[in-house]
């Protein structure tokens, strides 16, 4: 059990190294011989382990083992290399005509809202025109008691 908790701490680690370019080459001698290296580290690196050398033998033996359960049971993402091509800028030069084609017309002041009740009545908030006037807010109001 050990030697499986071993192993499998041992194998993320593996993701940069330079023998190790997909999940395909962790089976290869020089890795697996990388991955016991890393688990003798680790084994020794707090204390001196009592079993090392039989967790280090076992690990050994299950290596394969281990190796081909990974493999089945991760899903591997290939590298991406993000790659930019040269950028080309350039500027030419234009007259823009400013006498004909800014004809554009005032947006509505007018906001339509839809109710969402499941009733789906459609209504509009606007701004009335007589709202611009420059009259004392007293004239106003008596406009509008008028109208």
């Amino acid at each position: 059990m050990d030697a499986k908790r071993a192993i499998i701490s041992a194998l993320p680690t593996f993701g940069t190294n330079q023998h190790v370019k997909k999940i395909a080459s962790l089976p290869k001698p020089e890795v697996k011989a990388a991955v016991m290296e890393k688990i003798k580290r680790n084994l020794y690196r707090d204390q001196t382990e009592l079993f090392g050398d039989s967790v280090v033998a076992e690990a050994v033996e299950i290596y394969e083992i281990i190796v081909k359960s990974h493999q089945e049971n991760i899903i591997e993402i290939p590298p991406i290399d993000m790659v930019q091509q040269e950028v080309c800028v350039w500027c030419e030069r234009f007259d823009l005509d400013t006498v004909s084609g800014f004809t554009y017309q005032p947006q509505g002041e007018e906001i339509p809202v839809v109710e969402l009740t499941g009733e789906r009545k459609i209504d509009t908030i606007g701004v009335r025109q007589e709202a611009y006037t420059k009259d004392n807010p007293v004239q106003q109001l008596v406009s509008e008691l008028i109208d």
